[in-house]
């Protein structure tokens, strides 16, 4: 109790000393100025429309060296926040791959003969709710070649 009442005490004179400062002049004839905020609307479709679309510029502007990381992590498909919802899976790599328009990269990439694009993230089960993501059983590898051949 005793304590209770000393932190009380010692708040009381902080906000009392705080609120002392006597230089503040305040104009009461002043008119209030009026913040508005304008923003638009912005759905998660779109968000999910430009990190797509970096995903694929990444993919477009390869050139030799290290390959862009998402290409080597074999479950992409389950970065749930790009689905439109829960229970409507999309292939995340596909759609990145429908907007890679440089066939040289993809080449490059391909060329690569990098093993960790040759991994899959299909089990043969489906997970615990159900749902089955579309070409979960293609690797990235198998993707890049059919996005290739369509190009």
């Amino acid at each position: 109790m005793r304590g209770t009442l000393i932190i009380i005490l010692i708040l009381k004179m902080s906000t009392g000393f705080c609120q002392s400062d006597t230089n503040v002049v305040v104009n009461k004839n002043a008119k209030l100025k009026k913040i508005v905020f304008e923003s638009q609307e912005v759905s998660v479709d779109e968000i999910n429309e430009g990190r797509i679309a970096r995903y694929a510029d990444s993919i477009n502007c390869y050139r030799r060296g290290e390959l862009p990381y998402f290409l080597t992590e074999a479950c992409f498909d389950y970065r749930r926040s790009f689905w439109p919802s829960f229970h409507s899976p999309i292939s995340v790599r596909w759609s990145v791959l429908k907007q890679v328009k440089n066939k040289k990269a993809l080449k490059r990439i391909l060329n690569t003969n990098d093993p960790r694009l040759k991994r899959t993230c299909y089990t043969g089960k489906q997970d615990a709710y159900g749902i089955v993501v579309p070409d979960i059983e293609k690797s990235f590898f198998d993707l890049l070649k059919e996005r290739y051949d369509q190009l």
